[in-house]
């Protein structure tokens, strides 16, 4: 029989030195218009004793506040060549051969603007059409290239390819860019019980639904050895308005152990101070991800 133990220790913060029952924390934006943040992002990726790490600089910017949107402006910025450190495989000529292509050119001169609810955080709109006007160009302008070197009698572009091209293109915009901005916008909205608090969840056995003969789900339970799950949450706010997370999952299975950290601190106005997101298995391999603010 499934078998779930939970302990529940929640020690609520203080406000003023009265600790208070019911008060939660909502991470919520309250941008001013023009405003802008500089951010630089580090991904370090593990695997046993080899690290490779890369850093991009980033901004921000409010272009439009209405009652149901902020209007928001990202660019990326292309980075030096002290901005990677591979021992495995060799960045630098990967983010050369992006340059190449004009990739920041776009990005550090236009980049893209996006809406923002403010209702729900959420991500109501992106205007891609910029930057695929741009990267169907650039890619337009190399396959040319690529035609007037050959001894082909054609030098221009079919119609299939164009349409690849278009296809390509708008499955770039569709998921690169959301990707871009995820780690920051998927922020808002959060909530946390204002204090400290953990959990523990054991499991020791699994439920399986099967099908008889007859087509009716029959349900049994398969015992596993017990996978170990911890959840430790703590929260507060500064007297200056800032917000401070911590969360941490730790499972342990006599196969794997699996470690989630976060943390985030935000300025008053909801603004991203530093990020902090790490995964790992064992000592295997772990993905850490960090975005500080480099204009506060």
């Amino acid at each position: 029989m499934r078998k779930i133990l939970l302990i529940l220790i929640l020690s609520l913060a203080a406000f003023g030195g009265k600790a208070q029952n019911c008060d939660s924390i909502k991470i919520v934006p309250n941008f001013h218009l023009n405003e802008c943040r500089h951010y630089r992002l580090t991904q370090i990726d593990a695997n046993e004793n080899v690290n490779d790490t890369t850093i991009m600089h980033f901004s921000l910017s409010v272009k439009d506040i209405n009652s149901n949107h902020y209007r928001l402006l990202y660019k990326m910025y292309r980075p030096t060549s002290n901005h990677y450190k591979s021992l495995t495989y060799e960045l630098a000529s990967y983010f050369e051969h992006l340059d190449s292509f004009g990739f920041y050119d776009f990005f550090e001169n236009q980049g893209f603007e996006f809406n923002l609810n403010r209702e729900n955080y959420k991500i109501d709109e992106i205007y891609s059409k910029p930057l695929e006007q741009a990267f169907k160009k650039m890619m337009a302008d190399i396959l040319l290239k690529e035609a007037e070197k050959s001894d082909a009698s054609n030098k221009s572009i079919p119609d299939s390819i164009k349409f690849m091209i278009d296809y390509m293109v708008g499955g770039l915009s569709h998921a690169f860019l959301p990707y871009l901005i995820e780690g920051i916008q998927n922020q808002f909205g959060k909530t946390f019980a204002n204090g400290i608090g953990l959990l523990r969840k054991v499991d020791d056995d699994d439920v399986i639904e099967e099908l008889n003969d007859d087509g009716e789900v029959v349900v049994r339970r398969e015992p596993l050895d017990s996978i170990i799950t911890e959840y430790s949450t703590q929260t507060h706010i500064d007297n200056d308005g800032k917000i401070n997370y911590k969360q941490t999952r730790q499972s342990k299975s006599p196969v794997d152990d699996l470690i989630d950290e976060q943390e985030g601190y935000f300025d008053s106005n909801g603004w991203p101070i530093m990020l902090y997101k790490k995964h790992g298995v064992n000592n295997l391999f772990a993905i850490t991800t960090i975005i500080e603010v480099i204009n506060p």
